[in-house]
């Protein structure tokens, strides 16, 4: 007899109670019907308990990553959702031992959760890395999970249900701009010259520290403010307007103005170059000793931003700076 035949067997040898908990499930619902649970430690569908029936329905409903750990023998049950996780351990996992036989090499990492749903506990975590052998070789990867104790008609706790996400790409790509985002602090840290990030309503993304000791505030007192608040009055002057300018047309803005710091008293000749969100934030640059640097156009959307030079603070309303005479 061909597996589909016999597949077909069993669920007409099934009642209908049995029918109606592997009801739907897409693949999955079809892999449980043609199951033998017979040769199962969880055994024929028919004497599931009850709790157990109601998860499994849930579980084959559900169109997030579900699983289910059932009994002593920890069974392993999951749905369509939750197959592309396990790669090629798939088929063979369903009814199997979570522990010893589906996932033995992440056992110390989720041998403990297991333990304290068991014991009562919903368990969440976040974030977990896990280095998988789903395929025949080691997985860097990362998930969030969920699990549940379920408890049967006497109370105690026989299982657990559990909704899980991947969430590699996510971990990857925040490790990747955690990266980058050093990188390019130790650019700017390493600048003599201020810079300035704003996004696209003029709020203060970054600074560097050249930025803090020309305007006397911290980078706290500085990022996320509006540039207007931070410094009344330049919005209608003309290096506001160049900022709205290049915000409206996305194209670059230049200016060259001689400045003093009213701090120390240097003095120095400064060109800016504003960009849009498409090209990066600074192209060229003159610093207060006068050195002409070249900086790489770099792509960061939604992001504008503009080398701050003590130019902007000679005009009206910030008195921090003043005009060369």
């Amino acid at each position: 007899m061909d597996k589909t035949a016999a597949g077909a067997r069993r669920v007409a040898e099934m009642t209908h109670t049995g029918q109606d908990i592997l009801a739907g499930g897409g693949q999955m619902g079809e892999r449980l019907r043609d199951m033998d649970w017979s040769n199962t430690a969880l055994g024929p569908v028919e004497t599931w308990p009850e709790a157990l029936r109601t998860l499994v329905q849930l579980m084959l409903a559900s169109n997030q990553p579900t699983y289910i750990i059932w009994g002593q023998a920890r069974s392993f049950l999951y749905n369509d959702h939750y197959m592309p996780f396990l790669g090629a351990k798939h088929p063979a996992a369903i009814g199997r031992d979570i522990l010893e036989e589906v996932w033995p090499e992440i056992r110390s990492e989720l041998e403990p959760l297991i333990d304290a749903v068991a014991s009562g506990d919903p368990v969440h975590v976040p974030s977990m890395r896990l280095m998988l052998e789903r395929n025949g070789y080691p997985e860097e990867t990362y998930f969030s999970f969920f699990f549940a104790p379920v408890r049967d008609a006497s109370g105690s706790v026989a299982g657990m249900f559990g909704v899980c996400s991947d969430i590699t790409a996510k971990m990857r790509l925040e490790r990747d701009l955690t990266t980058s985002d050093a990188r390019h602090r130790q650019v700017l840290t390493n600048m003599d010259e201020a810079f300035v990030l704003l996004d696209r309503d003029f709020h203060v993304v970054e600074v560097n520290p050249v930025a803090e000791r020309l305007t006397q505030l911290s980078r706290d007192e500085l990022v996320g403010r509006l540039h207007w608040d931070l410094f009344p009055g330049t919005l209608e002057s003309p290096i506001g307007e160049m900022y709205v300018r290049a915000q409206a047309t996305s194209r670059p803005e230049v200016s060259s103005i001689a400045t003093r710091s009213a701090m120390d008293g240097t003095a120095g000749s400064t060109s800016v170059h504003f960009l849009s969100r498409k090209g990066w934030r600074c192209s060229s640059t003159t610093s207060r000793s006068g050195a002409k640097r070249r900086r790489q156009p770099r792509s960061r959307p939604s992001v504008f931003s503009w080398p701050w030079m003590p130019a902007q603070f000679s005009e009206r309303g910030c008195g921090r700076f003043r005009r060369t005479v």
